[in-house]
């Protein structure tokens, strides 16, 4: 068996690797280095390329020799000499055709070991000698206003318990400074910048990995795109791509029976409570999204009272993850309130009332069903309180 199958991998026989290791496509996920990649495919890389029609590659190889000797015009990045240490653009990489060495891929030996995690997350376009990954990243689709698209628009930055980056790690990054930056506390907010092509999520890499995390609940309608699992330059963290985020179904949004605004400055979407009882020592979970529509009045919080049967708050659940003083008209974002009951709270109906106010002087703006002005609080949902 060993005899047939070191036959069958010559002329590649520095990448055999064993059945139990996933054969010599599988074992790169082991060992690398010398245990697989020496350079040794460079004369079968110079053939794919004029097979293709492929005139220059971003060409990943540690090695001291030349691939110019092979016939390849290729532009070097990390780690070969005269290249950067890092991958220039590493969360967005710029088009082009990319031949990385399976050590490359892996991190080996790099600044970083996470340079090349964009590409883990891609189907190589061809493997080359066992021992090379070949991507096309292509050029961005063209909108019908003539500018690039499908690129994405916005950074949005959990800023808990501090921001994963900083704006010229985003910069540096993603290859872009035209990146509107957004901040937001992930553990109690969710935020979709408005109106746009999509864009991305920096989350700290503990917060993205952590089920009861609130941030975990919108992470499917995105796709992973990079990890930083170790501190190197940057700290751990996690990049989430998002195309065309909306309010998915599934996080249980009750939508409103009447178009619902409030101050001219946002508008009720909807909520969402995880119960419709509740013991005295529990908390009640209430989500309320909204949507961006004008200039805020100056910095904001939004309200949220559990009020009892004879007016009196018996719980209060207010705050604001995505500070007003960043909001656009389209932004669209959810707000998580939690709402303790008092052990001597009295039993019987409660009921969710929800606003918005100014932080500097505490006043409540207008609240407007159907263009009428309603009060300056809205009631949202019924519960009741069990002894």
């Amino acid at each position: 068996w060993c005899g047939i199958e070191a036959a069958m991998i010559w002329p590649d026989n520095l990448a055999y690797f064993n059945e139990l290791a996933g054969g010599p496509d599988g074992g790169y996920r082991y060992l690398v280095d010398s245990n697989l990649d020496w350079g040794q495919a460079w004369k079968e890389l110079a053939a794919y390329m004029d097979a293709h029609g492929i005139a220059r590659v971003k060409l990943a190889q540690f090695s001291s020799n030349d691939p110019a000797t092979y016939g390849i015009d290729y532009e070097p990045i990390a780690p070969m000499a005269g290249a950067p240490p890092v991958l220039p653009s590493r969360f967005n990489p710029a088009p082009g055709v990319y031949a990385l060495s399976a050590s490359s891929l892996q991190g080996v030996p790099l600044a970083d070991v996470n340079t090349y995690d964009y590409f883990r997350r891609q189907t190589p376009t061809a493997r080359i000698g066992h021992a090379m990954f070949v991507y096309h990243v292509p050029l961005p689709p063209v909108t019908t206003g003539g500018t690039e698209g499908g690129r994405g628009a916005w950074v949005a930055l959990c800023a808990a318990p501090a921001p994963p980056l900083e704006p010229a790690d985003v910069v540096a990054g993603f290859g872009r400074n035209d990146l509107r930056l957004v901040y937001f506390d992930c553990q109690q907010t969710w935020v979709m910048p408005g109106n746009s092509a999509g864009g991305w999520v920096v989350l700290p890499f503990a917060l993205a990995h952590d089920p009861a995390a609130f941030a975990r609940r919108w992470l499917s309608q995105g796709r992973l795109i990079f990890e930083q699992r170790q501190s190197f330059d940057l700290p751990p963290h996690s990049i989430i791509q998002f195309q065309s985020p909306t309010l998915n179904p599934q996080n249980g949004m009750r939508v409103l029976a009447a178009p619902t605004t409030i101050g001219d400055t946002a508008e009720l979407l909807g909520y969402a409570v995880d119960r419709a009882t509740v013991r005295r020592g529990q908390s009640v979970e209430l989500l309320t999204f909204w949507r961006v529509i004008g200039r805020p009045p100056g910095s904001l919080s939004v309200m949220a009272h559990l009020w009892a049967a004879d007016g009196r708050a018996i719980a209060v659940g207010d705050g604001l993850g995505f500070t007003a003083e960043q909001w656009q008209a389209g932004d669209v974002f959810v707000q998580r309130h939690c709402l303790p009951i008092p052990l001597d709270a009295p039993p019987g109906p409660v009921t969710a009332q929800i606003g918005l106010y100014t932080l500097d002087n505490l006043q409540r703006l207008a609240v407007s069903q159907n263009d009428v002005i309603v009060g300056d609080s809205l009631p949202l949902a019924s519960l009741r309180v069990e002894p």
